[in-house]
């Protein structure tokens, strides 16, 4: 089914989608109205990522908890060593993170040229908040 133009997650075994490639979508639930897409991602292996989104805390890898957690004021560039770094990614992961959908597309004979293409198109068609396409 749809709603608001995101499809919801196609349902597979764990080990299936392991080493799945392709593009995903988190997004907000509204109420009872919808979803609101908030970023757009790529991986080689997005259950993988998606760990590193919510488990993982170095600033490498947690990189949408960390932007997240400069913006709320959970930490501020000038305080950034490692341990309130690791709390302020931790908080967010538990508080907002967690508490997101996802939608995984699977897309196994994209060429690596294809995929970042759509990741831009569609995080500019969904007008997701995160994608801020700044290299880190």
């Amino acid at each position: 089914s749809e709603k608001n133009g995101i499809k919801t997650l196609f349902r597979k075994t764990f080990g299936e989608i392991e080493t799945t490639k392709g593009v995903y979508v988190y997004a907000e639930k509204i109420d009872n109205i919808g979803f609101r897409p908030i970023y757009v991602g790529i991986s080689k292996s997005i259950v993988e990522r998606k760990r590193q989104h919510l488990v993982r805390t170095d600033k490498g890898t947690a990189t949408l908890a960390l932007k997240i957690a400069r913006h709320v004021g959970h930490i501020s560039e000038e305080e950034e060593n490692k341990e309130k770094v690791t709390d302020a990614i931790k908080t967010v992961q538990g508080e907002y993170l967690k508490n997101l959908w996802i939608t995984i597309h699977h897309y196994p004979d994209t060429s690596n040229f294809l995929l970042p293409m759509l990741e831009i198109y569609l995080a500019i068609k969904l007008k997701t908040y995160w994608n801020t396409f700044e290299t880190h």
